[in-house]
């Protein structure tokens, strides 16, 4: 089970929360009494959605790009049918294992709104030094915001594709090159190269969902 962190994170330009907003520990509880699995899922949708109201420094980021990203991965696009694509797998998660990925990753992205366990972060700012120090992110806060940095440069071709055929053609491609070192000019302007960079983003981050149990 992936635990949540529960100290607030001051002296930071990462995500903070002004005040608590869910109680994993209570979300669990009520989870377990939740008779059917598309039940949970809404419940669980919402719990996320409470997130929402998160601020962060870069750009990139807004409360309606995180709400475009989570209805999105939860009306849209299947964690099965991308995780069955992505790694070539015949396996599924049933619901029980989906349910339990989705606690998991409810408290990372919670735990993006905390701080590591680093007592520098509490030390007066009286420099650019200690405002580097005290700036010191989390691992979550640091995907999280990837992750929506990324999906706000994704092509829309990509961003769209629910069924993750963009992915399967491009790796037909990649397979048919036989030499890379010796590439014909025709072969290499057949391949669709601005997605690579989306290839291997997507195939990192499946790995971290399963070395960590979560459906990010």
């Amino acid at each position: 089970m992936y635990k949540p962190k529960f100290k607030p994170r001051p002296n930071t330009s990462g995500f903070i929360i002004s005040k608590p907003t869910i109680d994993l520990s209570h979300i669990r509880t009520e989870i377990s009494q939740i008779p059917t699995f598309k039940r949970k899922v809404v419940y669980l949708y919402k719990q996320f959605y409470k997130l929402r109201d998160i601020q962060y420094d870069k750009q990139y980021w807004n409360t309606k790009l995180y709400e475009a990203v989570l209805l999105r991965n939860f009306k849209h696009i299947s964690f099965n049918n991308r995780r069955r694509v992505i790694l070539s797998t015949t396996d599924e998660l049933n619901e029980e294992e989906l349910v339990e990925r989705m606690l998991n990753t409810l408290a990372f992205v919670f735990n993006s709104t905390v701080y590591s366990d680093d007592p520098r972060i509490f030390n007066e700012i009286l420099n650019f030094d200690d405002l580097n120090k005290a700036k010191k992110s989390t691992i979550e806060a640091d995907v999280i915001g990837t992750i929506l940095r990324l999906d706000g440069i994704k092509p829309n071709v990509i961003k769209y594709d629910f069924k993750y055929q963009w992915w399967k053609q491009l790796r037909d491609d990649l397979n048919k090159v036989q030499d890379w070192d010796n590439i014909s000019r025709k072969q290499l302007k057949s391949l669709k190269l601005e997605w690579i960079s989306f290839y291997q983003y997507e195939t990192t981050l499946m790995r971290l969902n399963e070395n960590l149990k979560l459906c990010l």
